[in-house]
């Protein structure tokens, strides 16, 4: 509603406003190839030009390259949630497909996840 300019803005304002012992969580649902996460983190995690957030929302359908550049190197003391299951009944189109190891999807990335 108030465009990528204003709306990040916006969002630096208030999360500037919580106290420092809060930690806070941007639900961005990111997912994306190594370089352009990358970027997100850097965008997300920053204290300068980003979001100075301590934690993610993490889609991991493409793999670890798309979690990676959030949870290690300079952003490994950084939280991320890795989406395996959500709320949303479309959700079941995908991630609750049967694989042949008889794991659901979100259930092997369950597991990758903790392997991360």
């Amino acid at each position: 509603a108030l465009g990528p300019n204003l709306g990040a803005a916006c969002l630096r304002k208030v999360i500037k406003s919580i106290p420092d012992e809060i930690p806070v969580l941007l639900d961005v649902k990111r997912g994306d190839i190594g370089s352009t996460a990358q970027a997100y983190a850097e965008a997300c995690y920053e204290r300068d030009e980003g979001l100075s957030a301590d934690g993610v929302t993490l889609s991991p359908l493409m793999g670890w390259d798309s979690v990676q550049p959030f949870v290690t190197g300079k952003y490994a003391d950084r939280g991320a949630f890795v989406l395996c299951k959500t709320s949303n009944p479309g959700s079941n189109d995908i991630l609750a497909l049967s694989l042949s190891s008889n794991q659901t999807v979100y259930e092997k990335i369950a597991g990758l996840a903790n392997e991360w």
